[in-house]
């Protein structure tokens, strides 16, 4: 059985380009303007504060909700 075993020469598996390439453009004032950074810090920030927002929000209806009319 190990006498009969062959080394594979052909494509076992071919691989595909995923990857397709985009025509030249003029860049946009929008996208000059973008700052990767700067969206990824404001996206972590509002995830982290998101909790705290909520309670707050929720601490000031009740707040308001208790507070005697006039």
């Amino acid at each position: 059985e190990i006498k009969m075993a062959t080394q594979l020469t052909g494509l076992v598996m071919p691989i595909k380009k995923a990857y397709k390439p985009e025509k030249a453009r003029k860049i946009t004032d929008a996208e000059k303007k973008f700052s990767a950074f700067t969206a990824l810090r404001q996206a972590r920030a509002a995830k982290r504060l998101q909790g705290f927002r909520e309670k707050k929000a929720r601490e000031k209806a009740e707040e308001e909700a208790n507070k005697p009319k006039k």
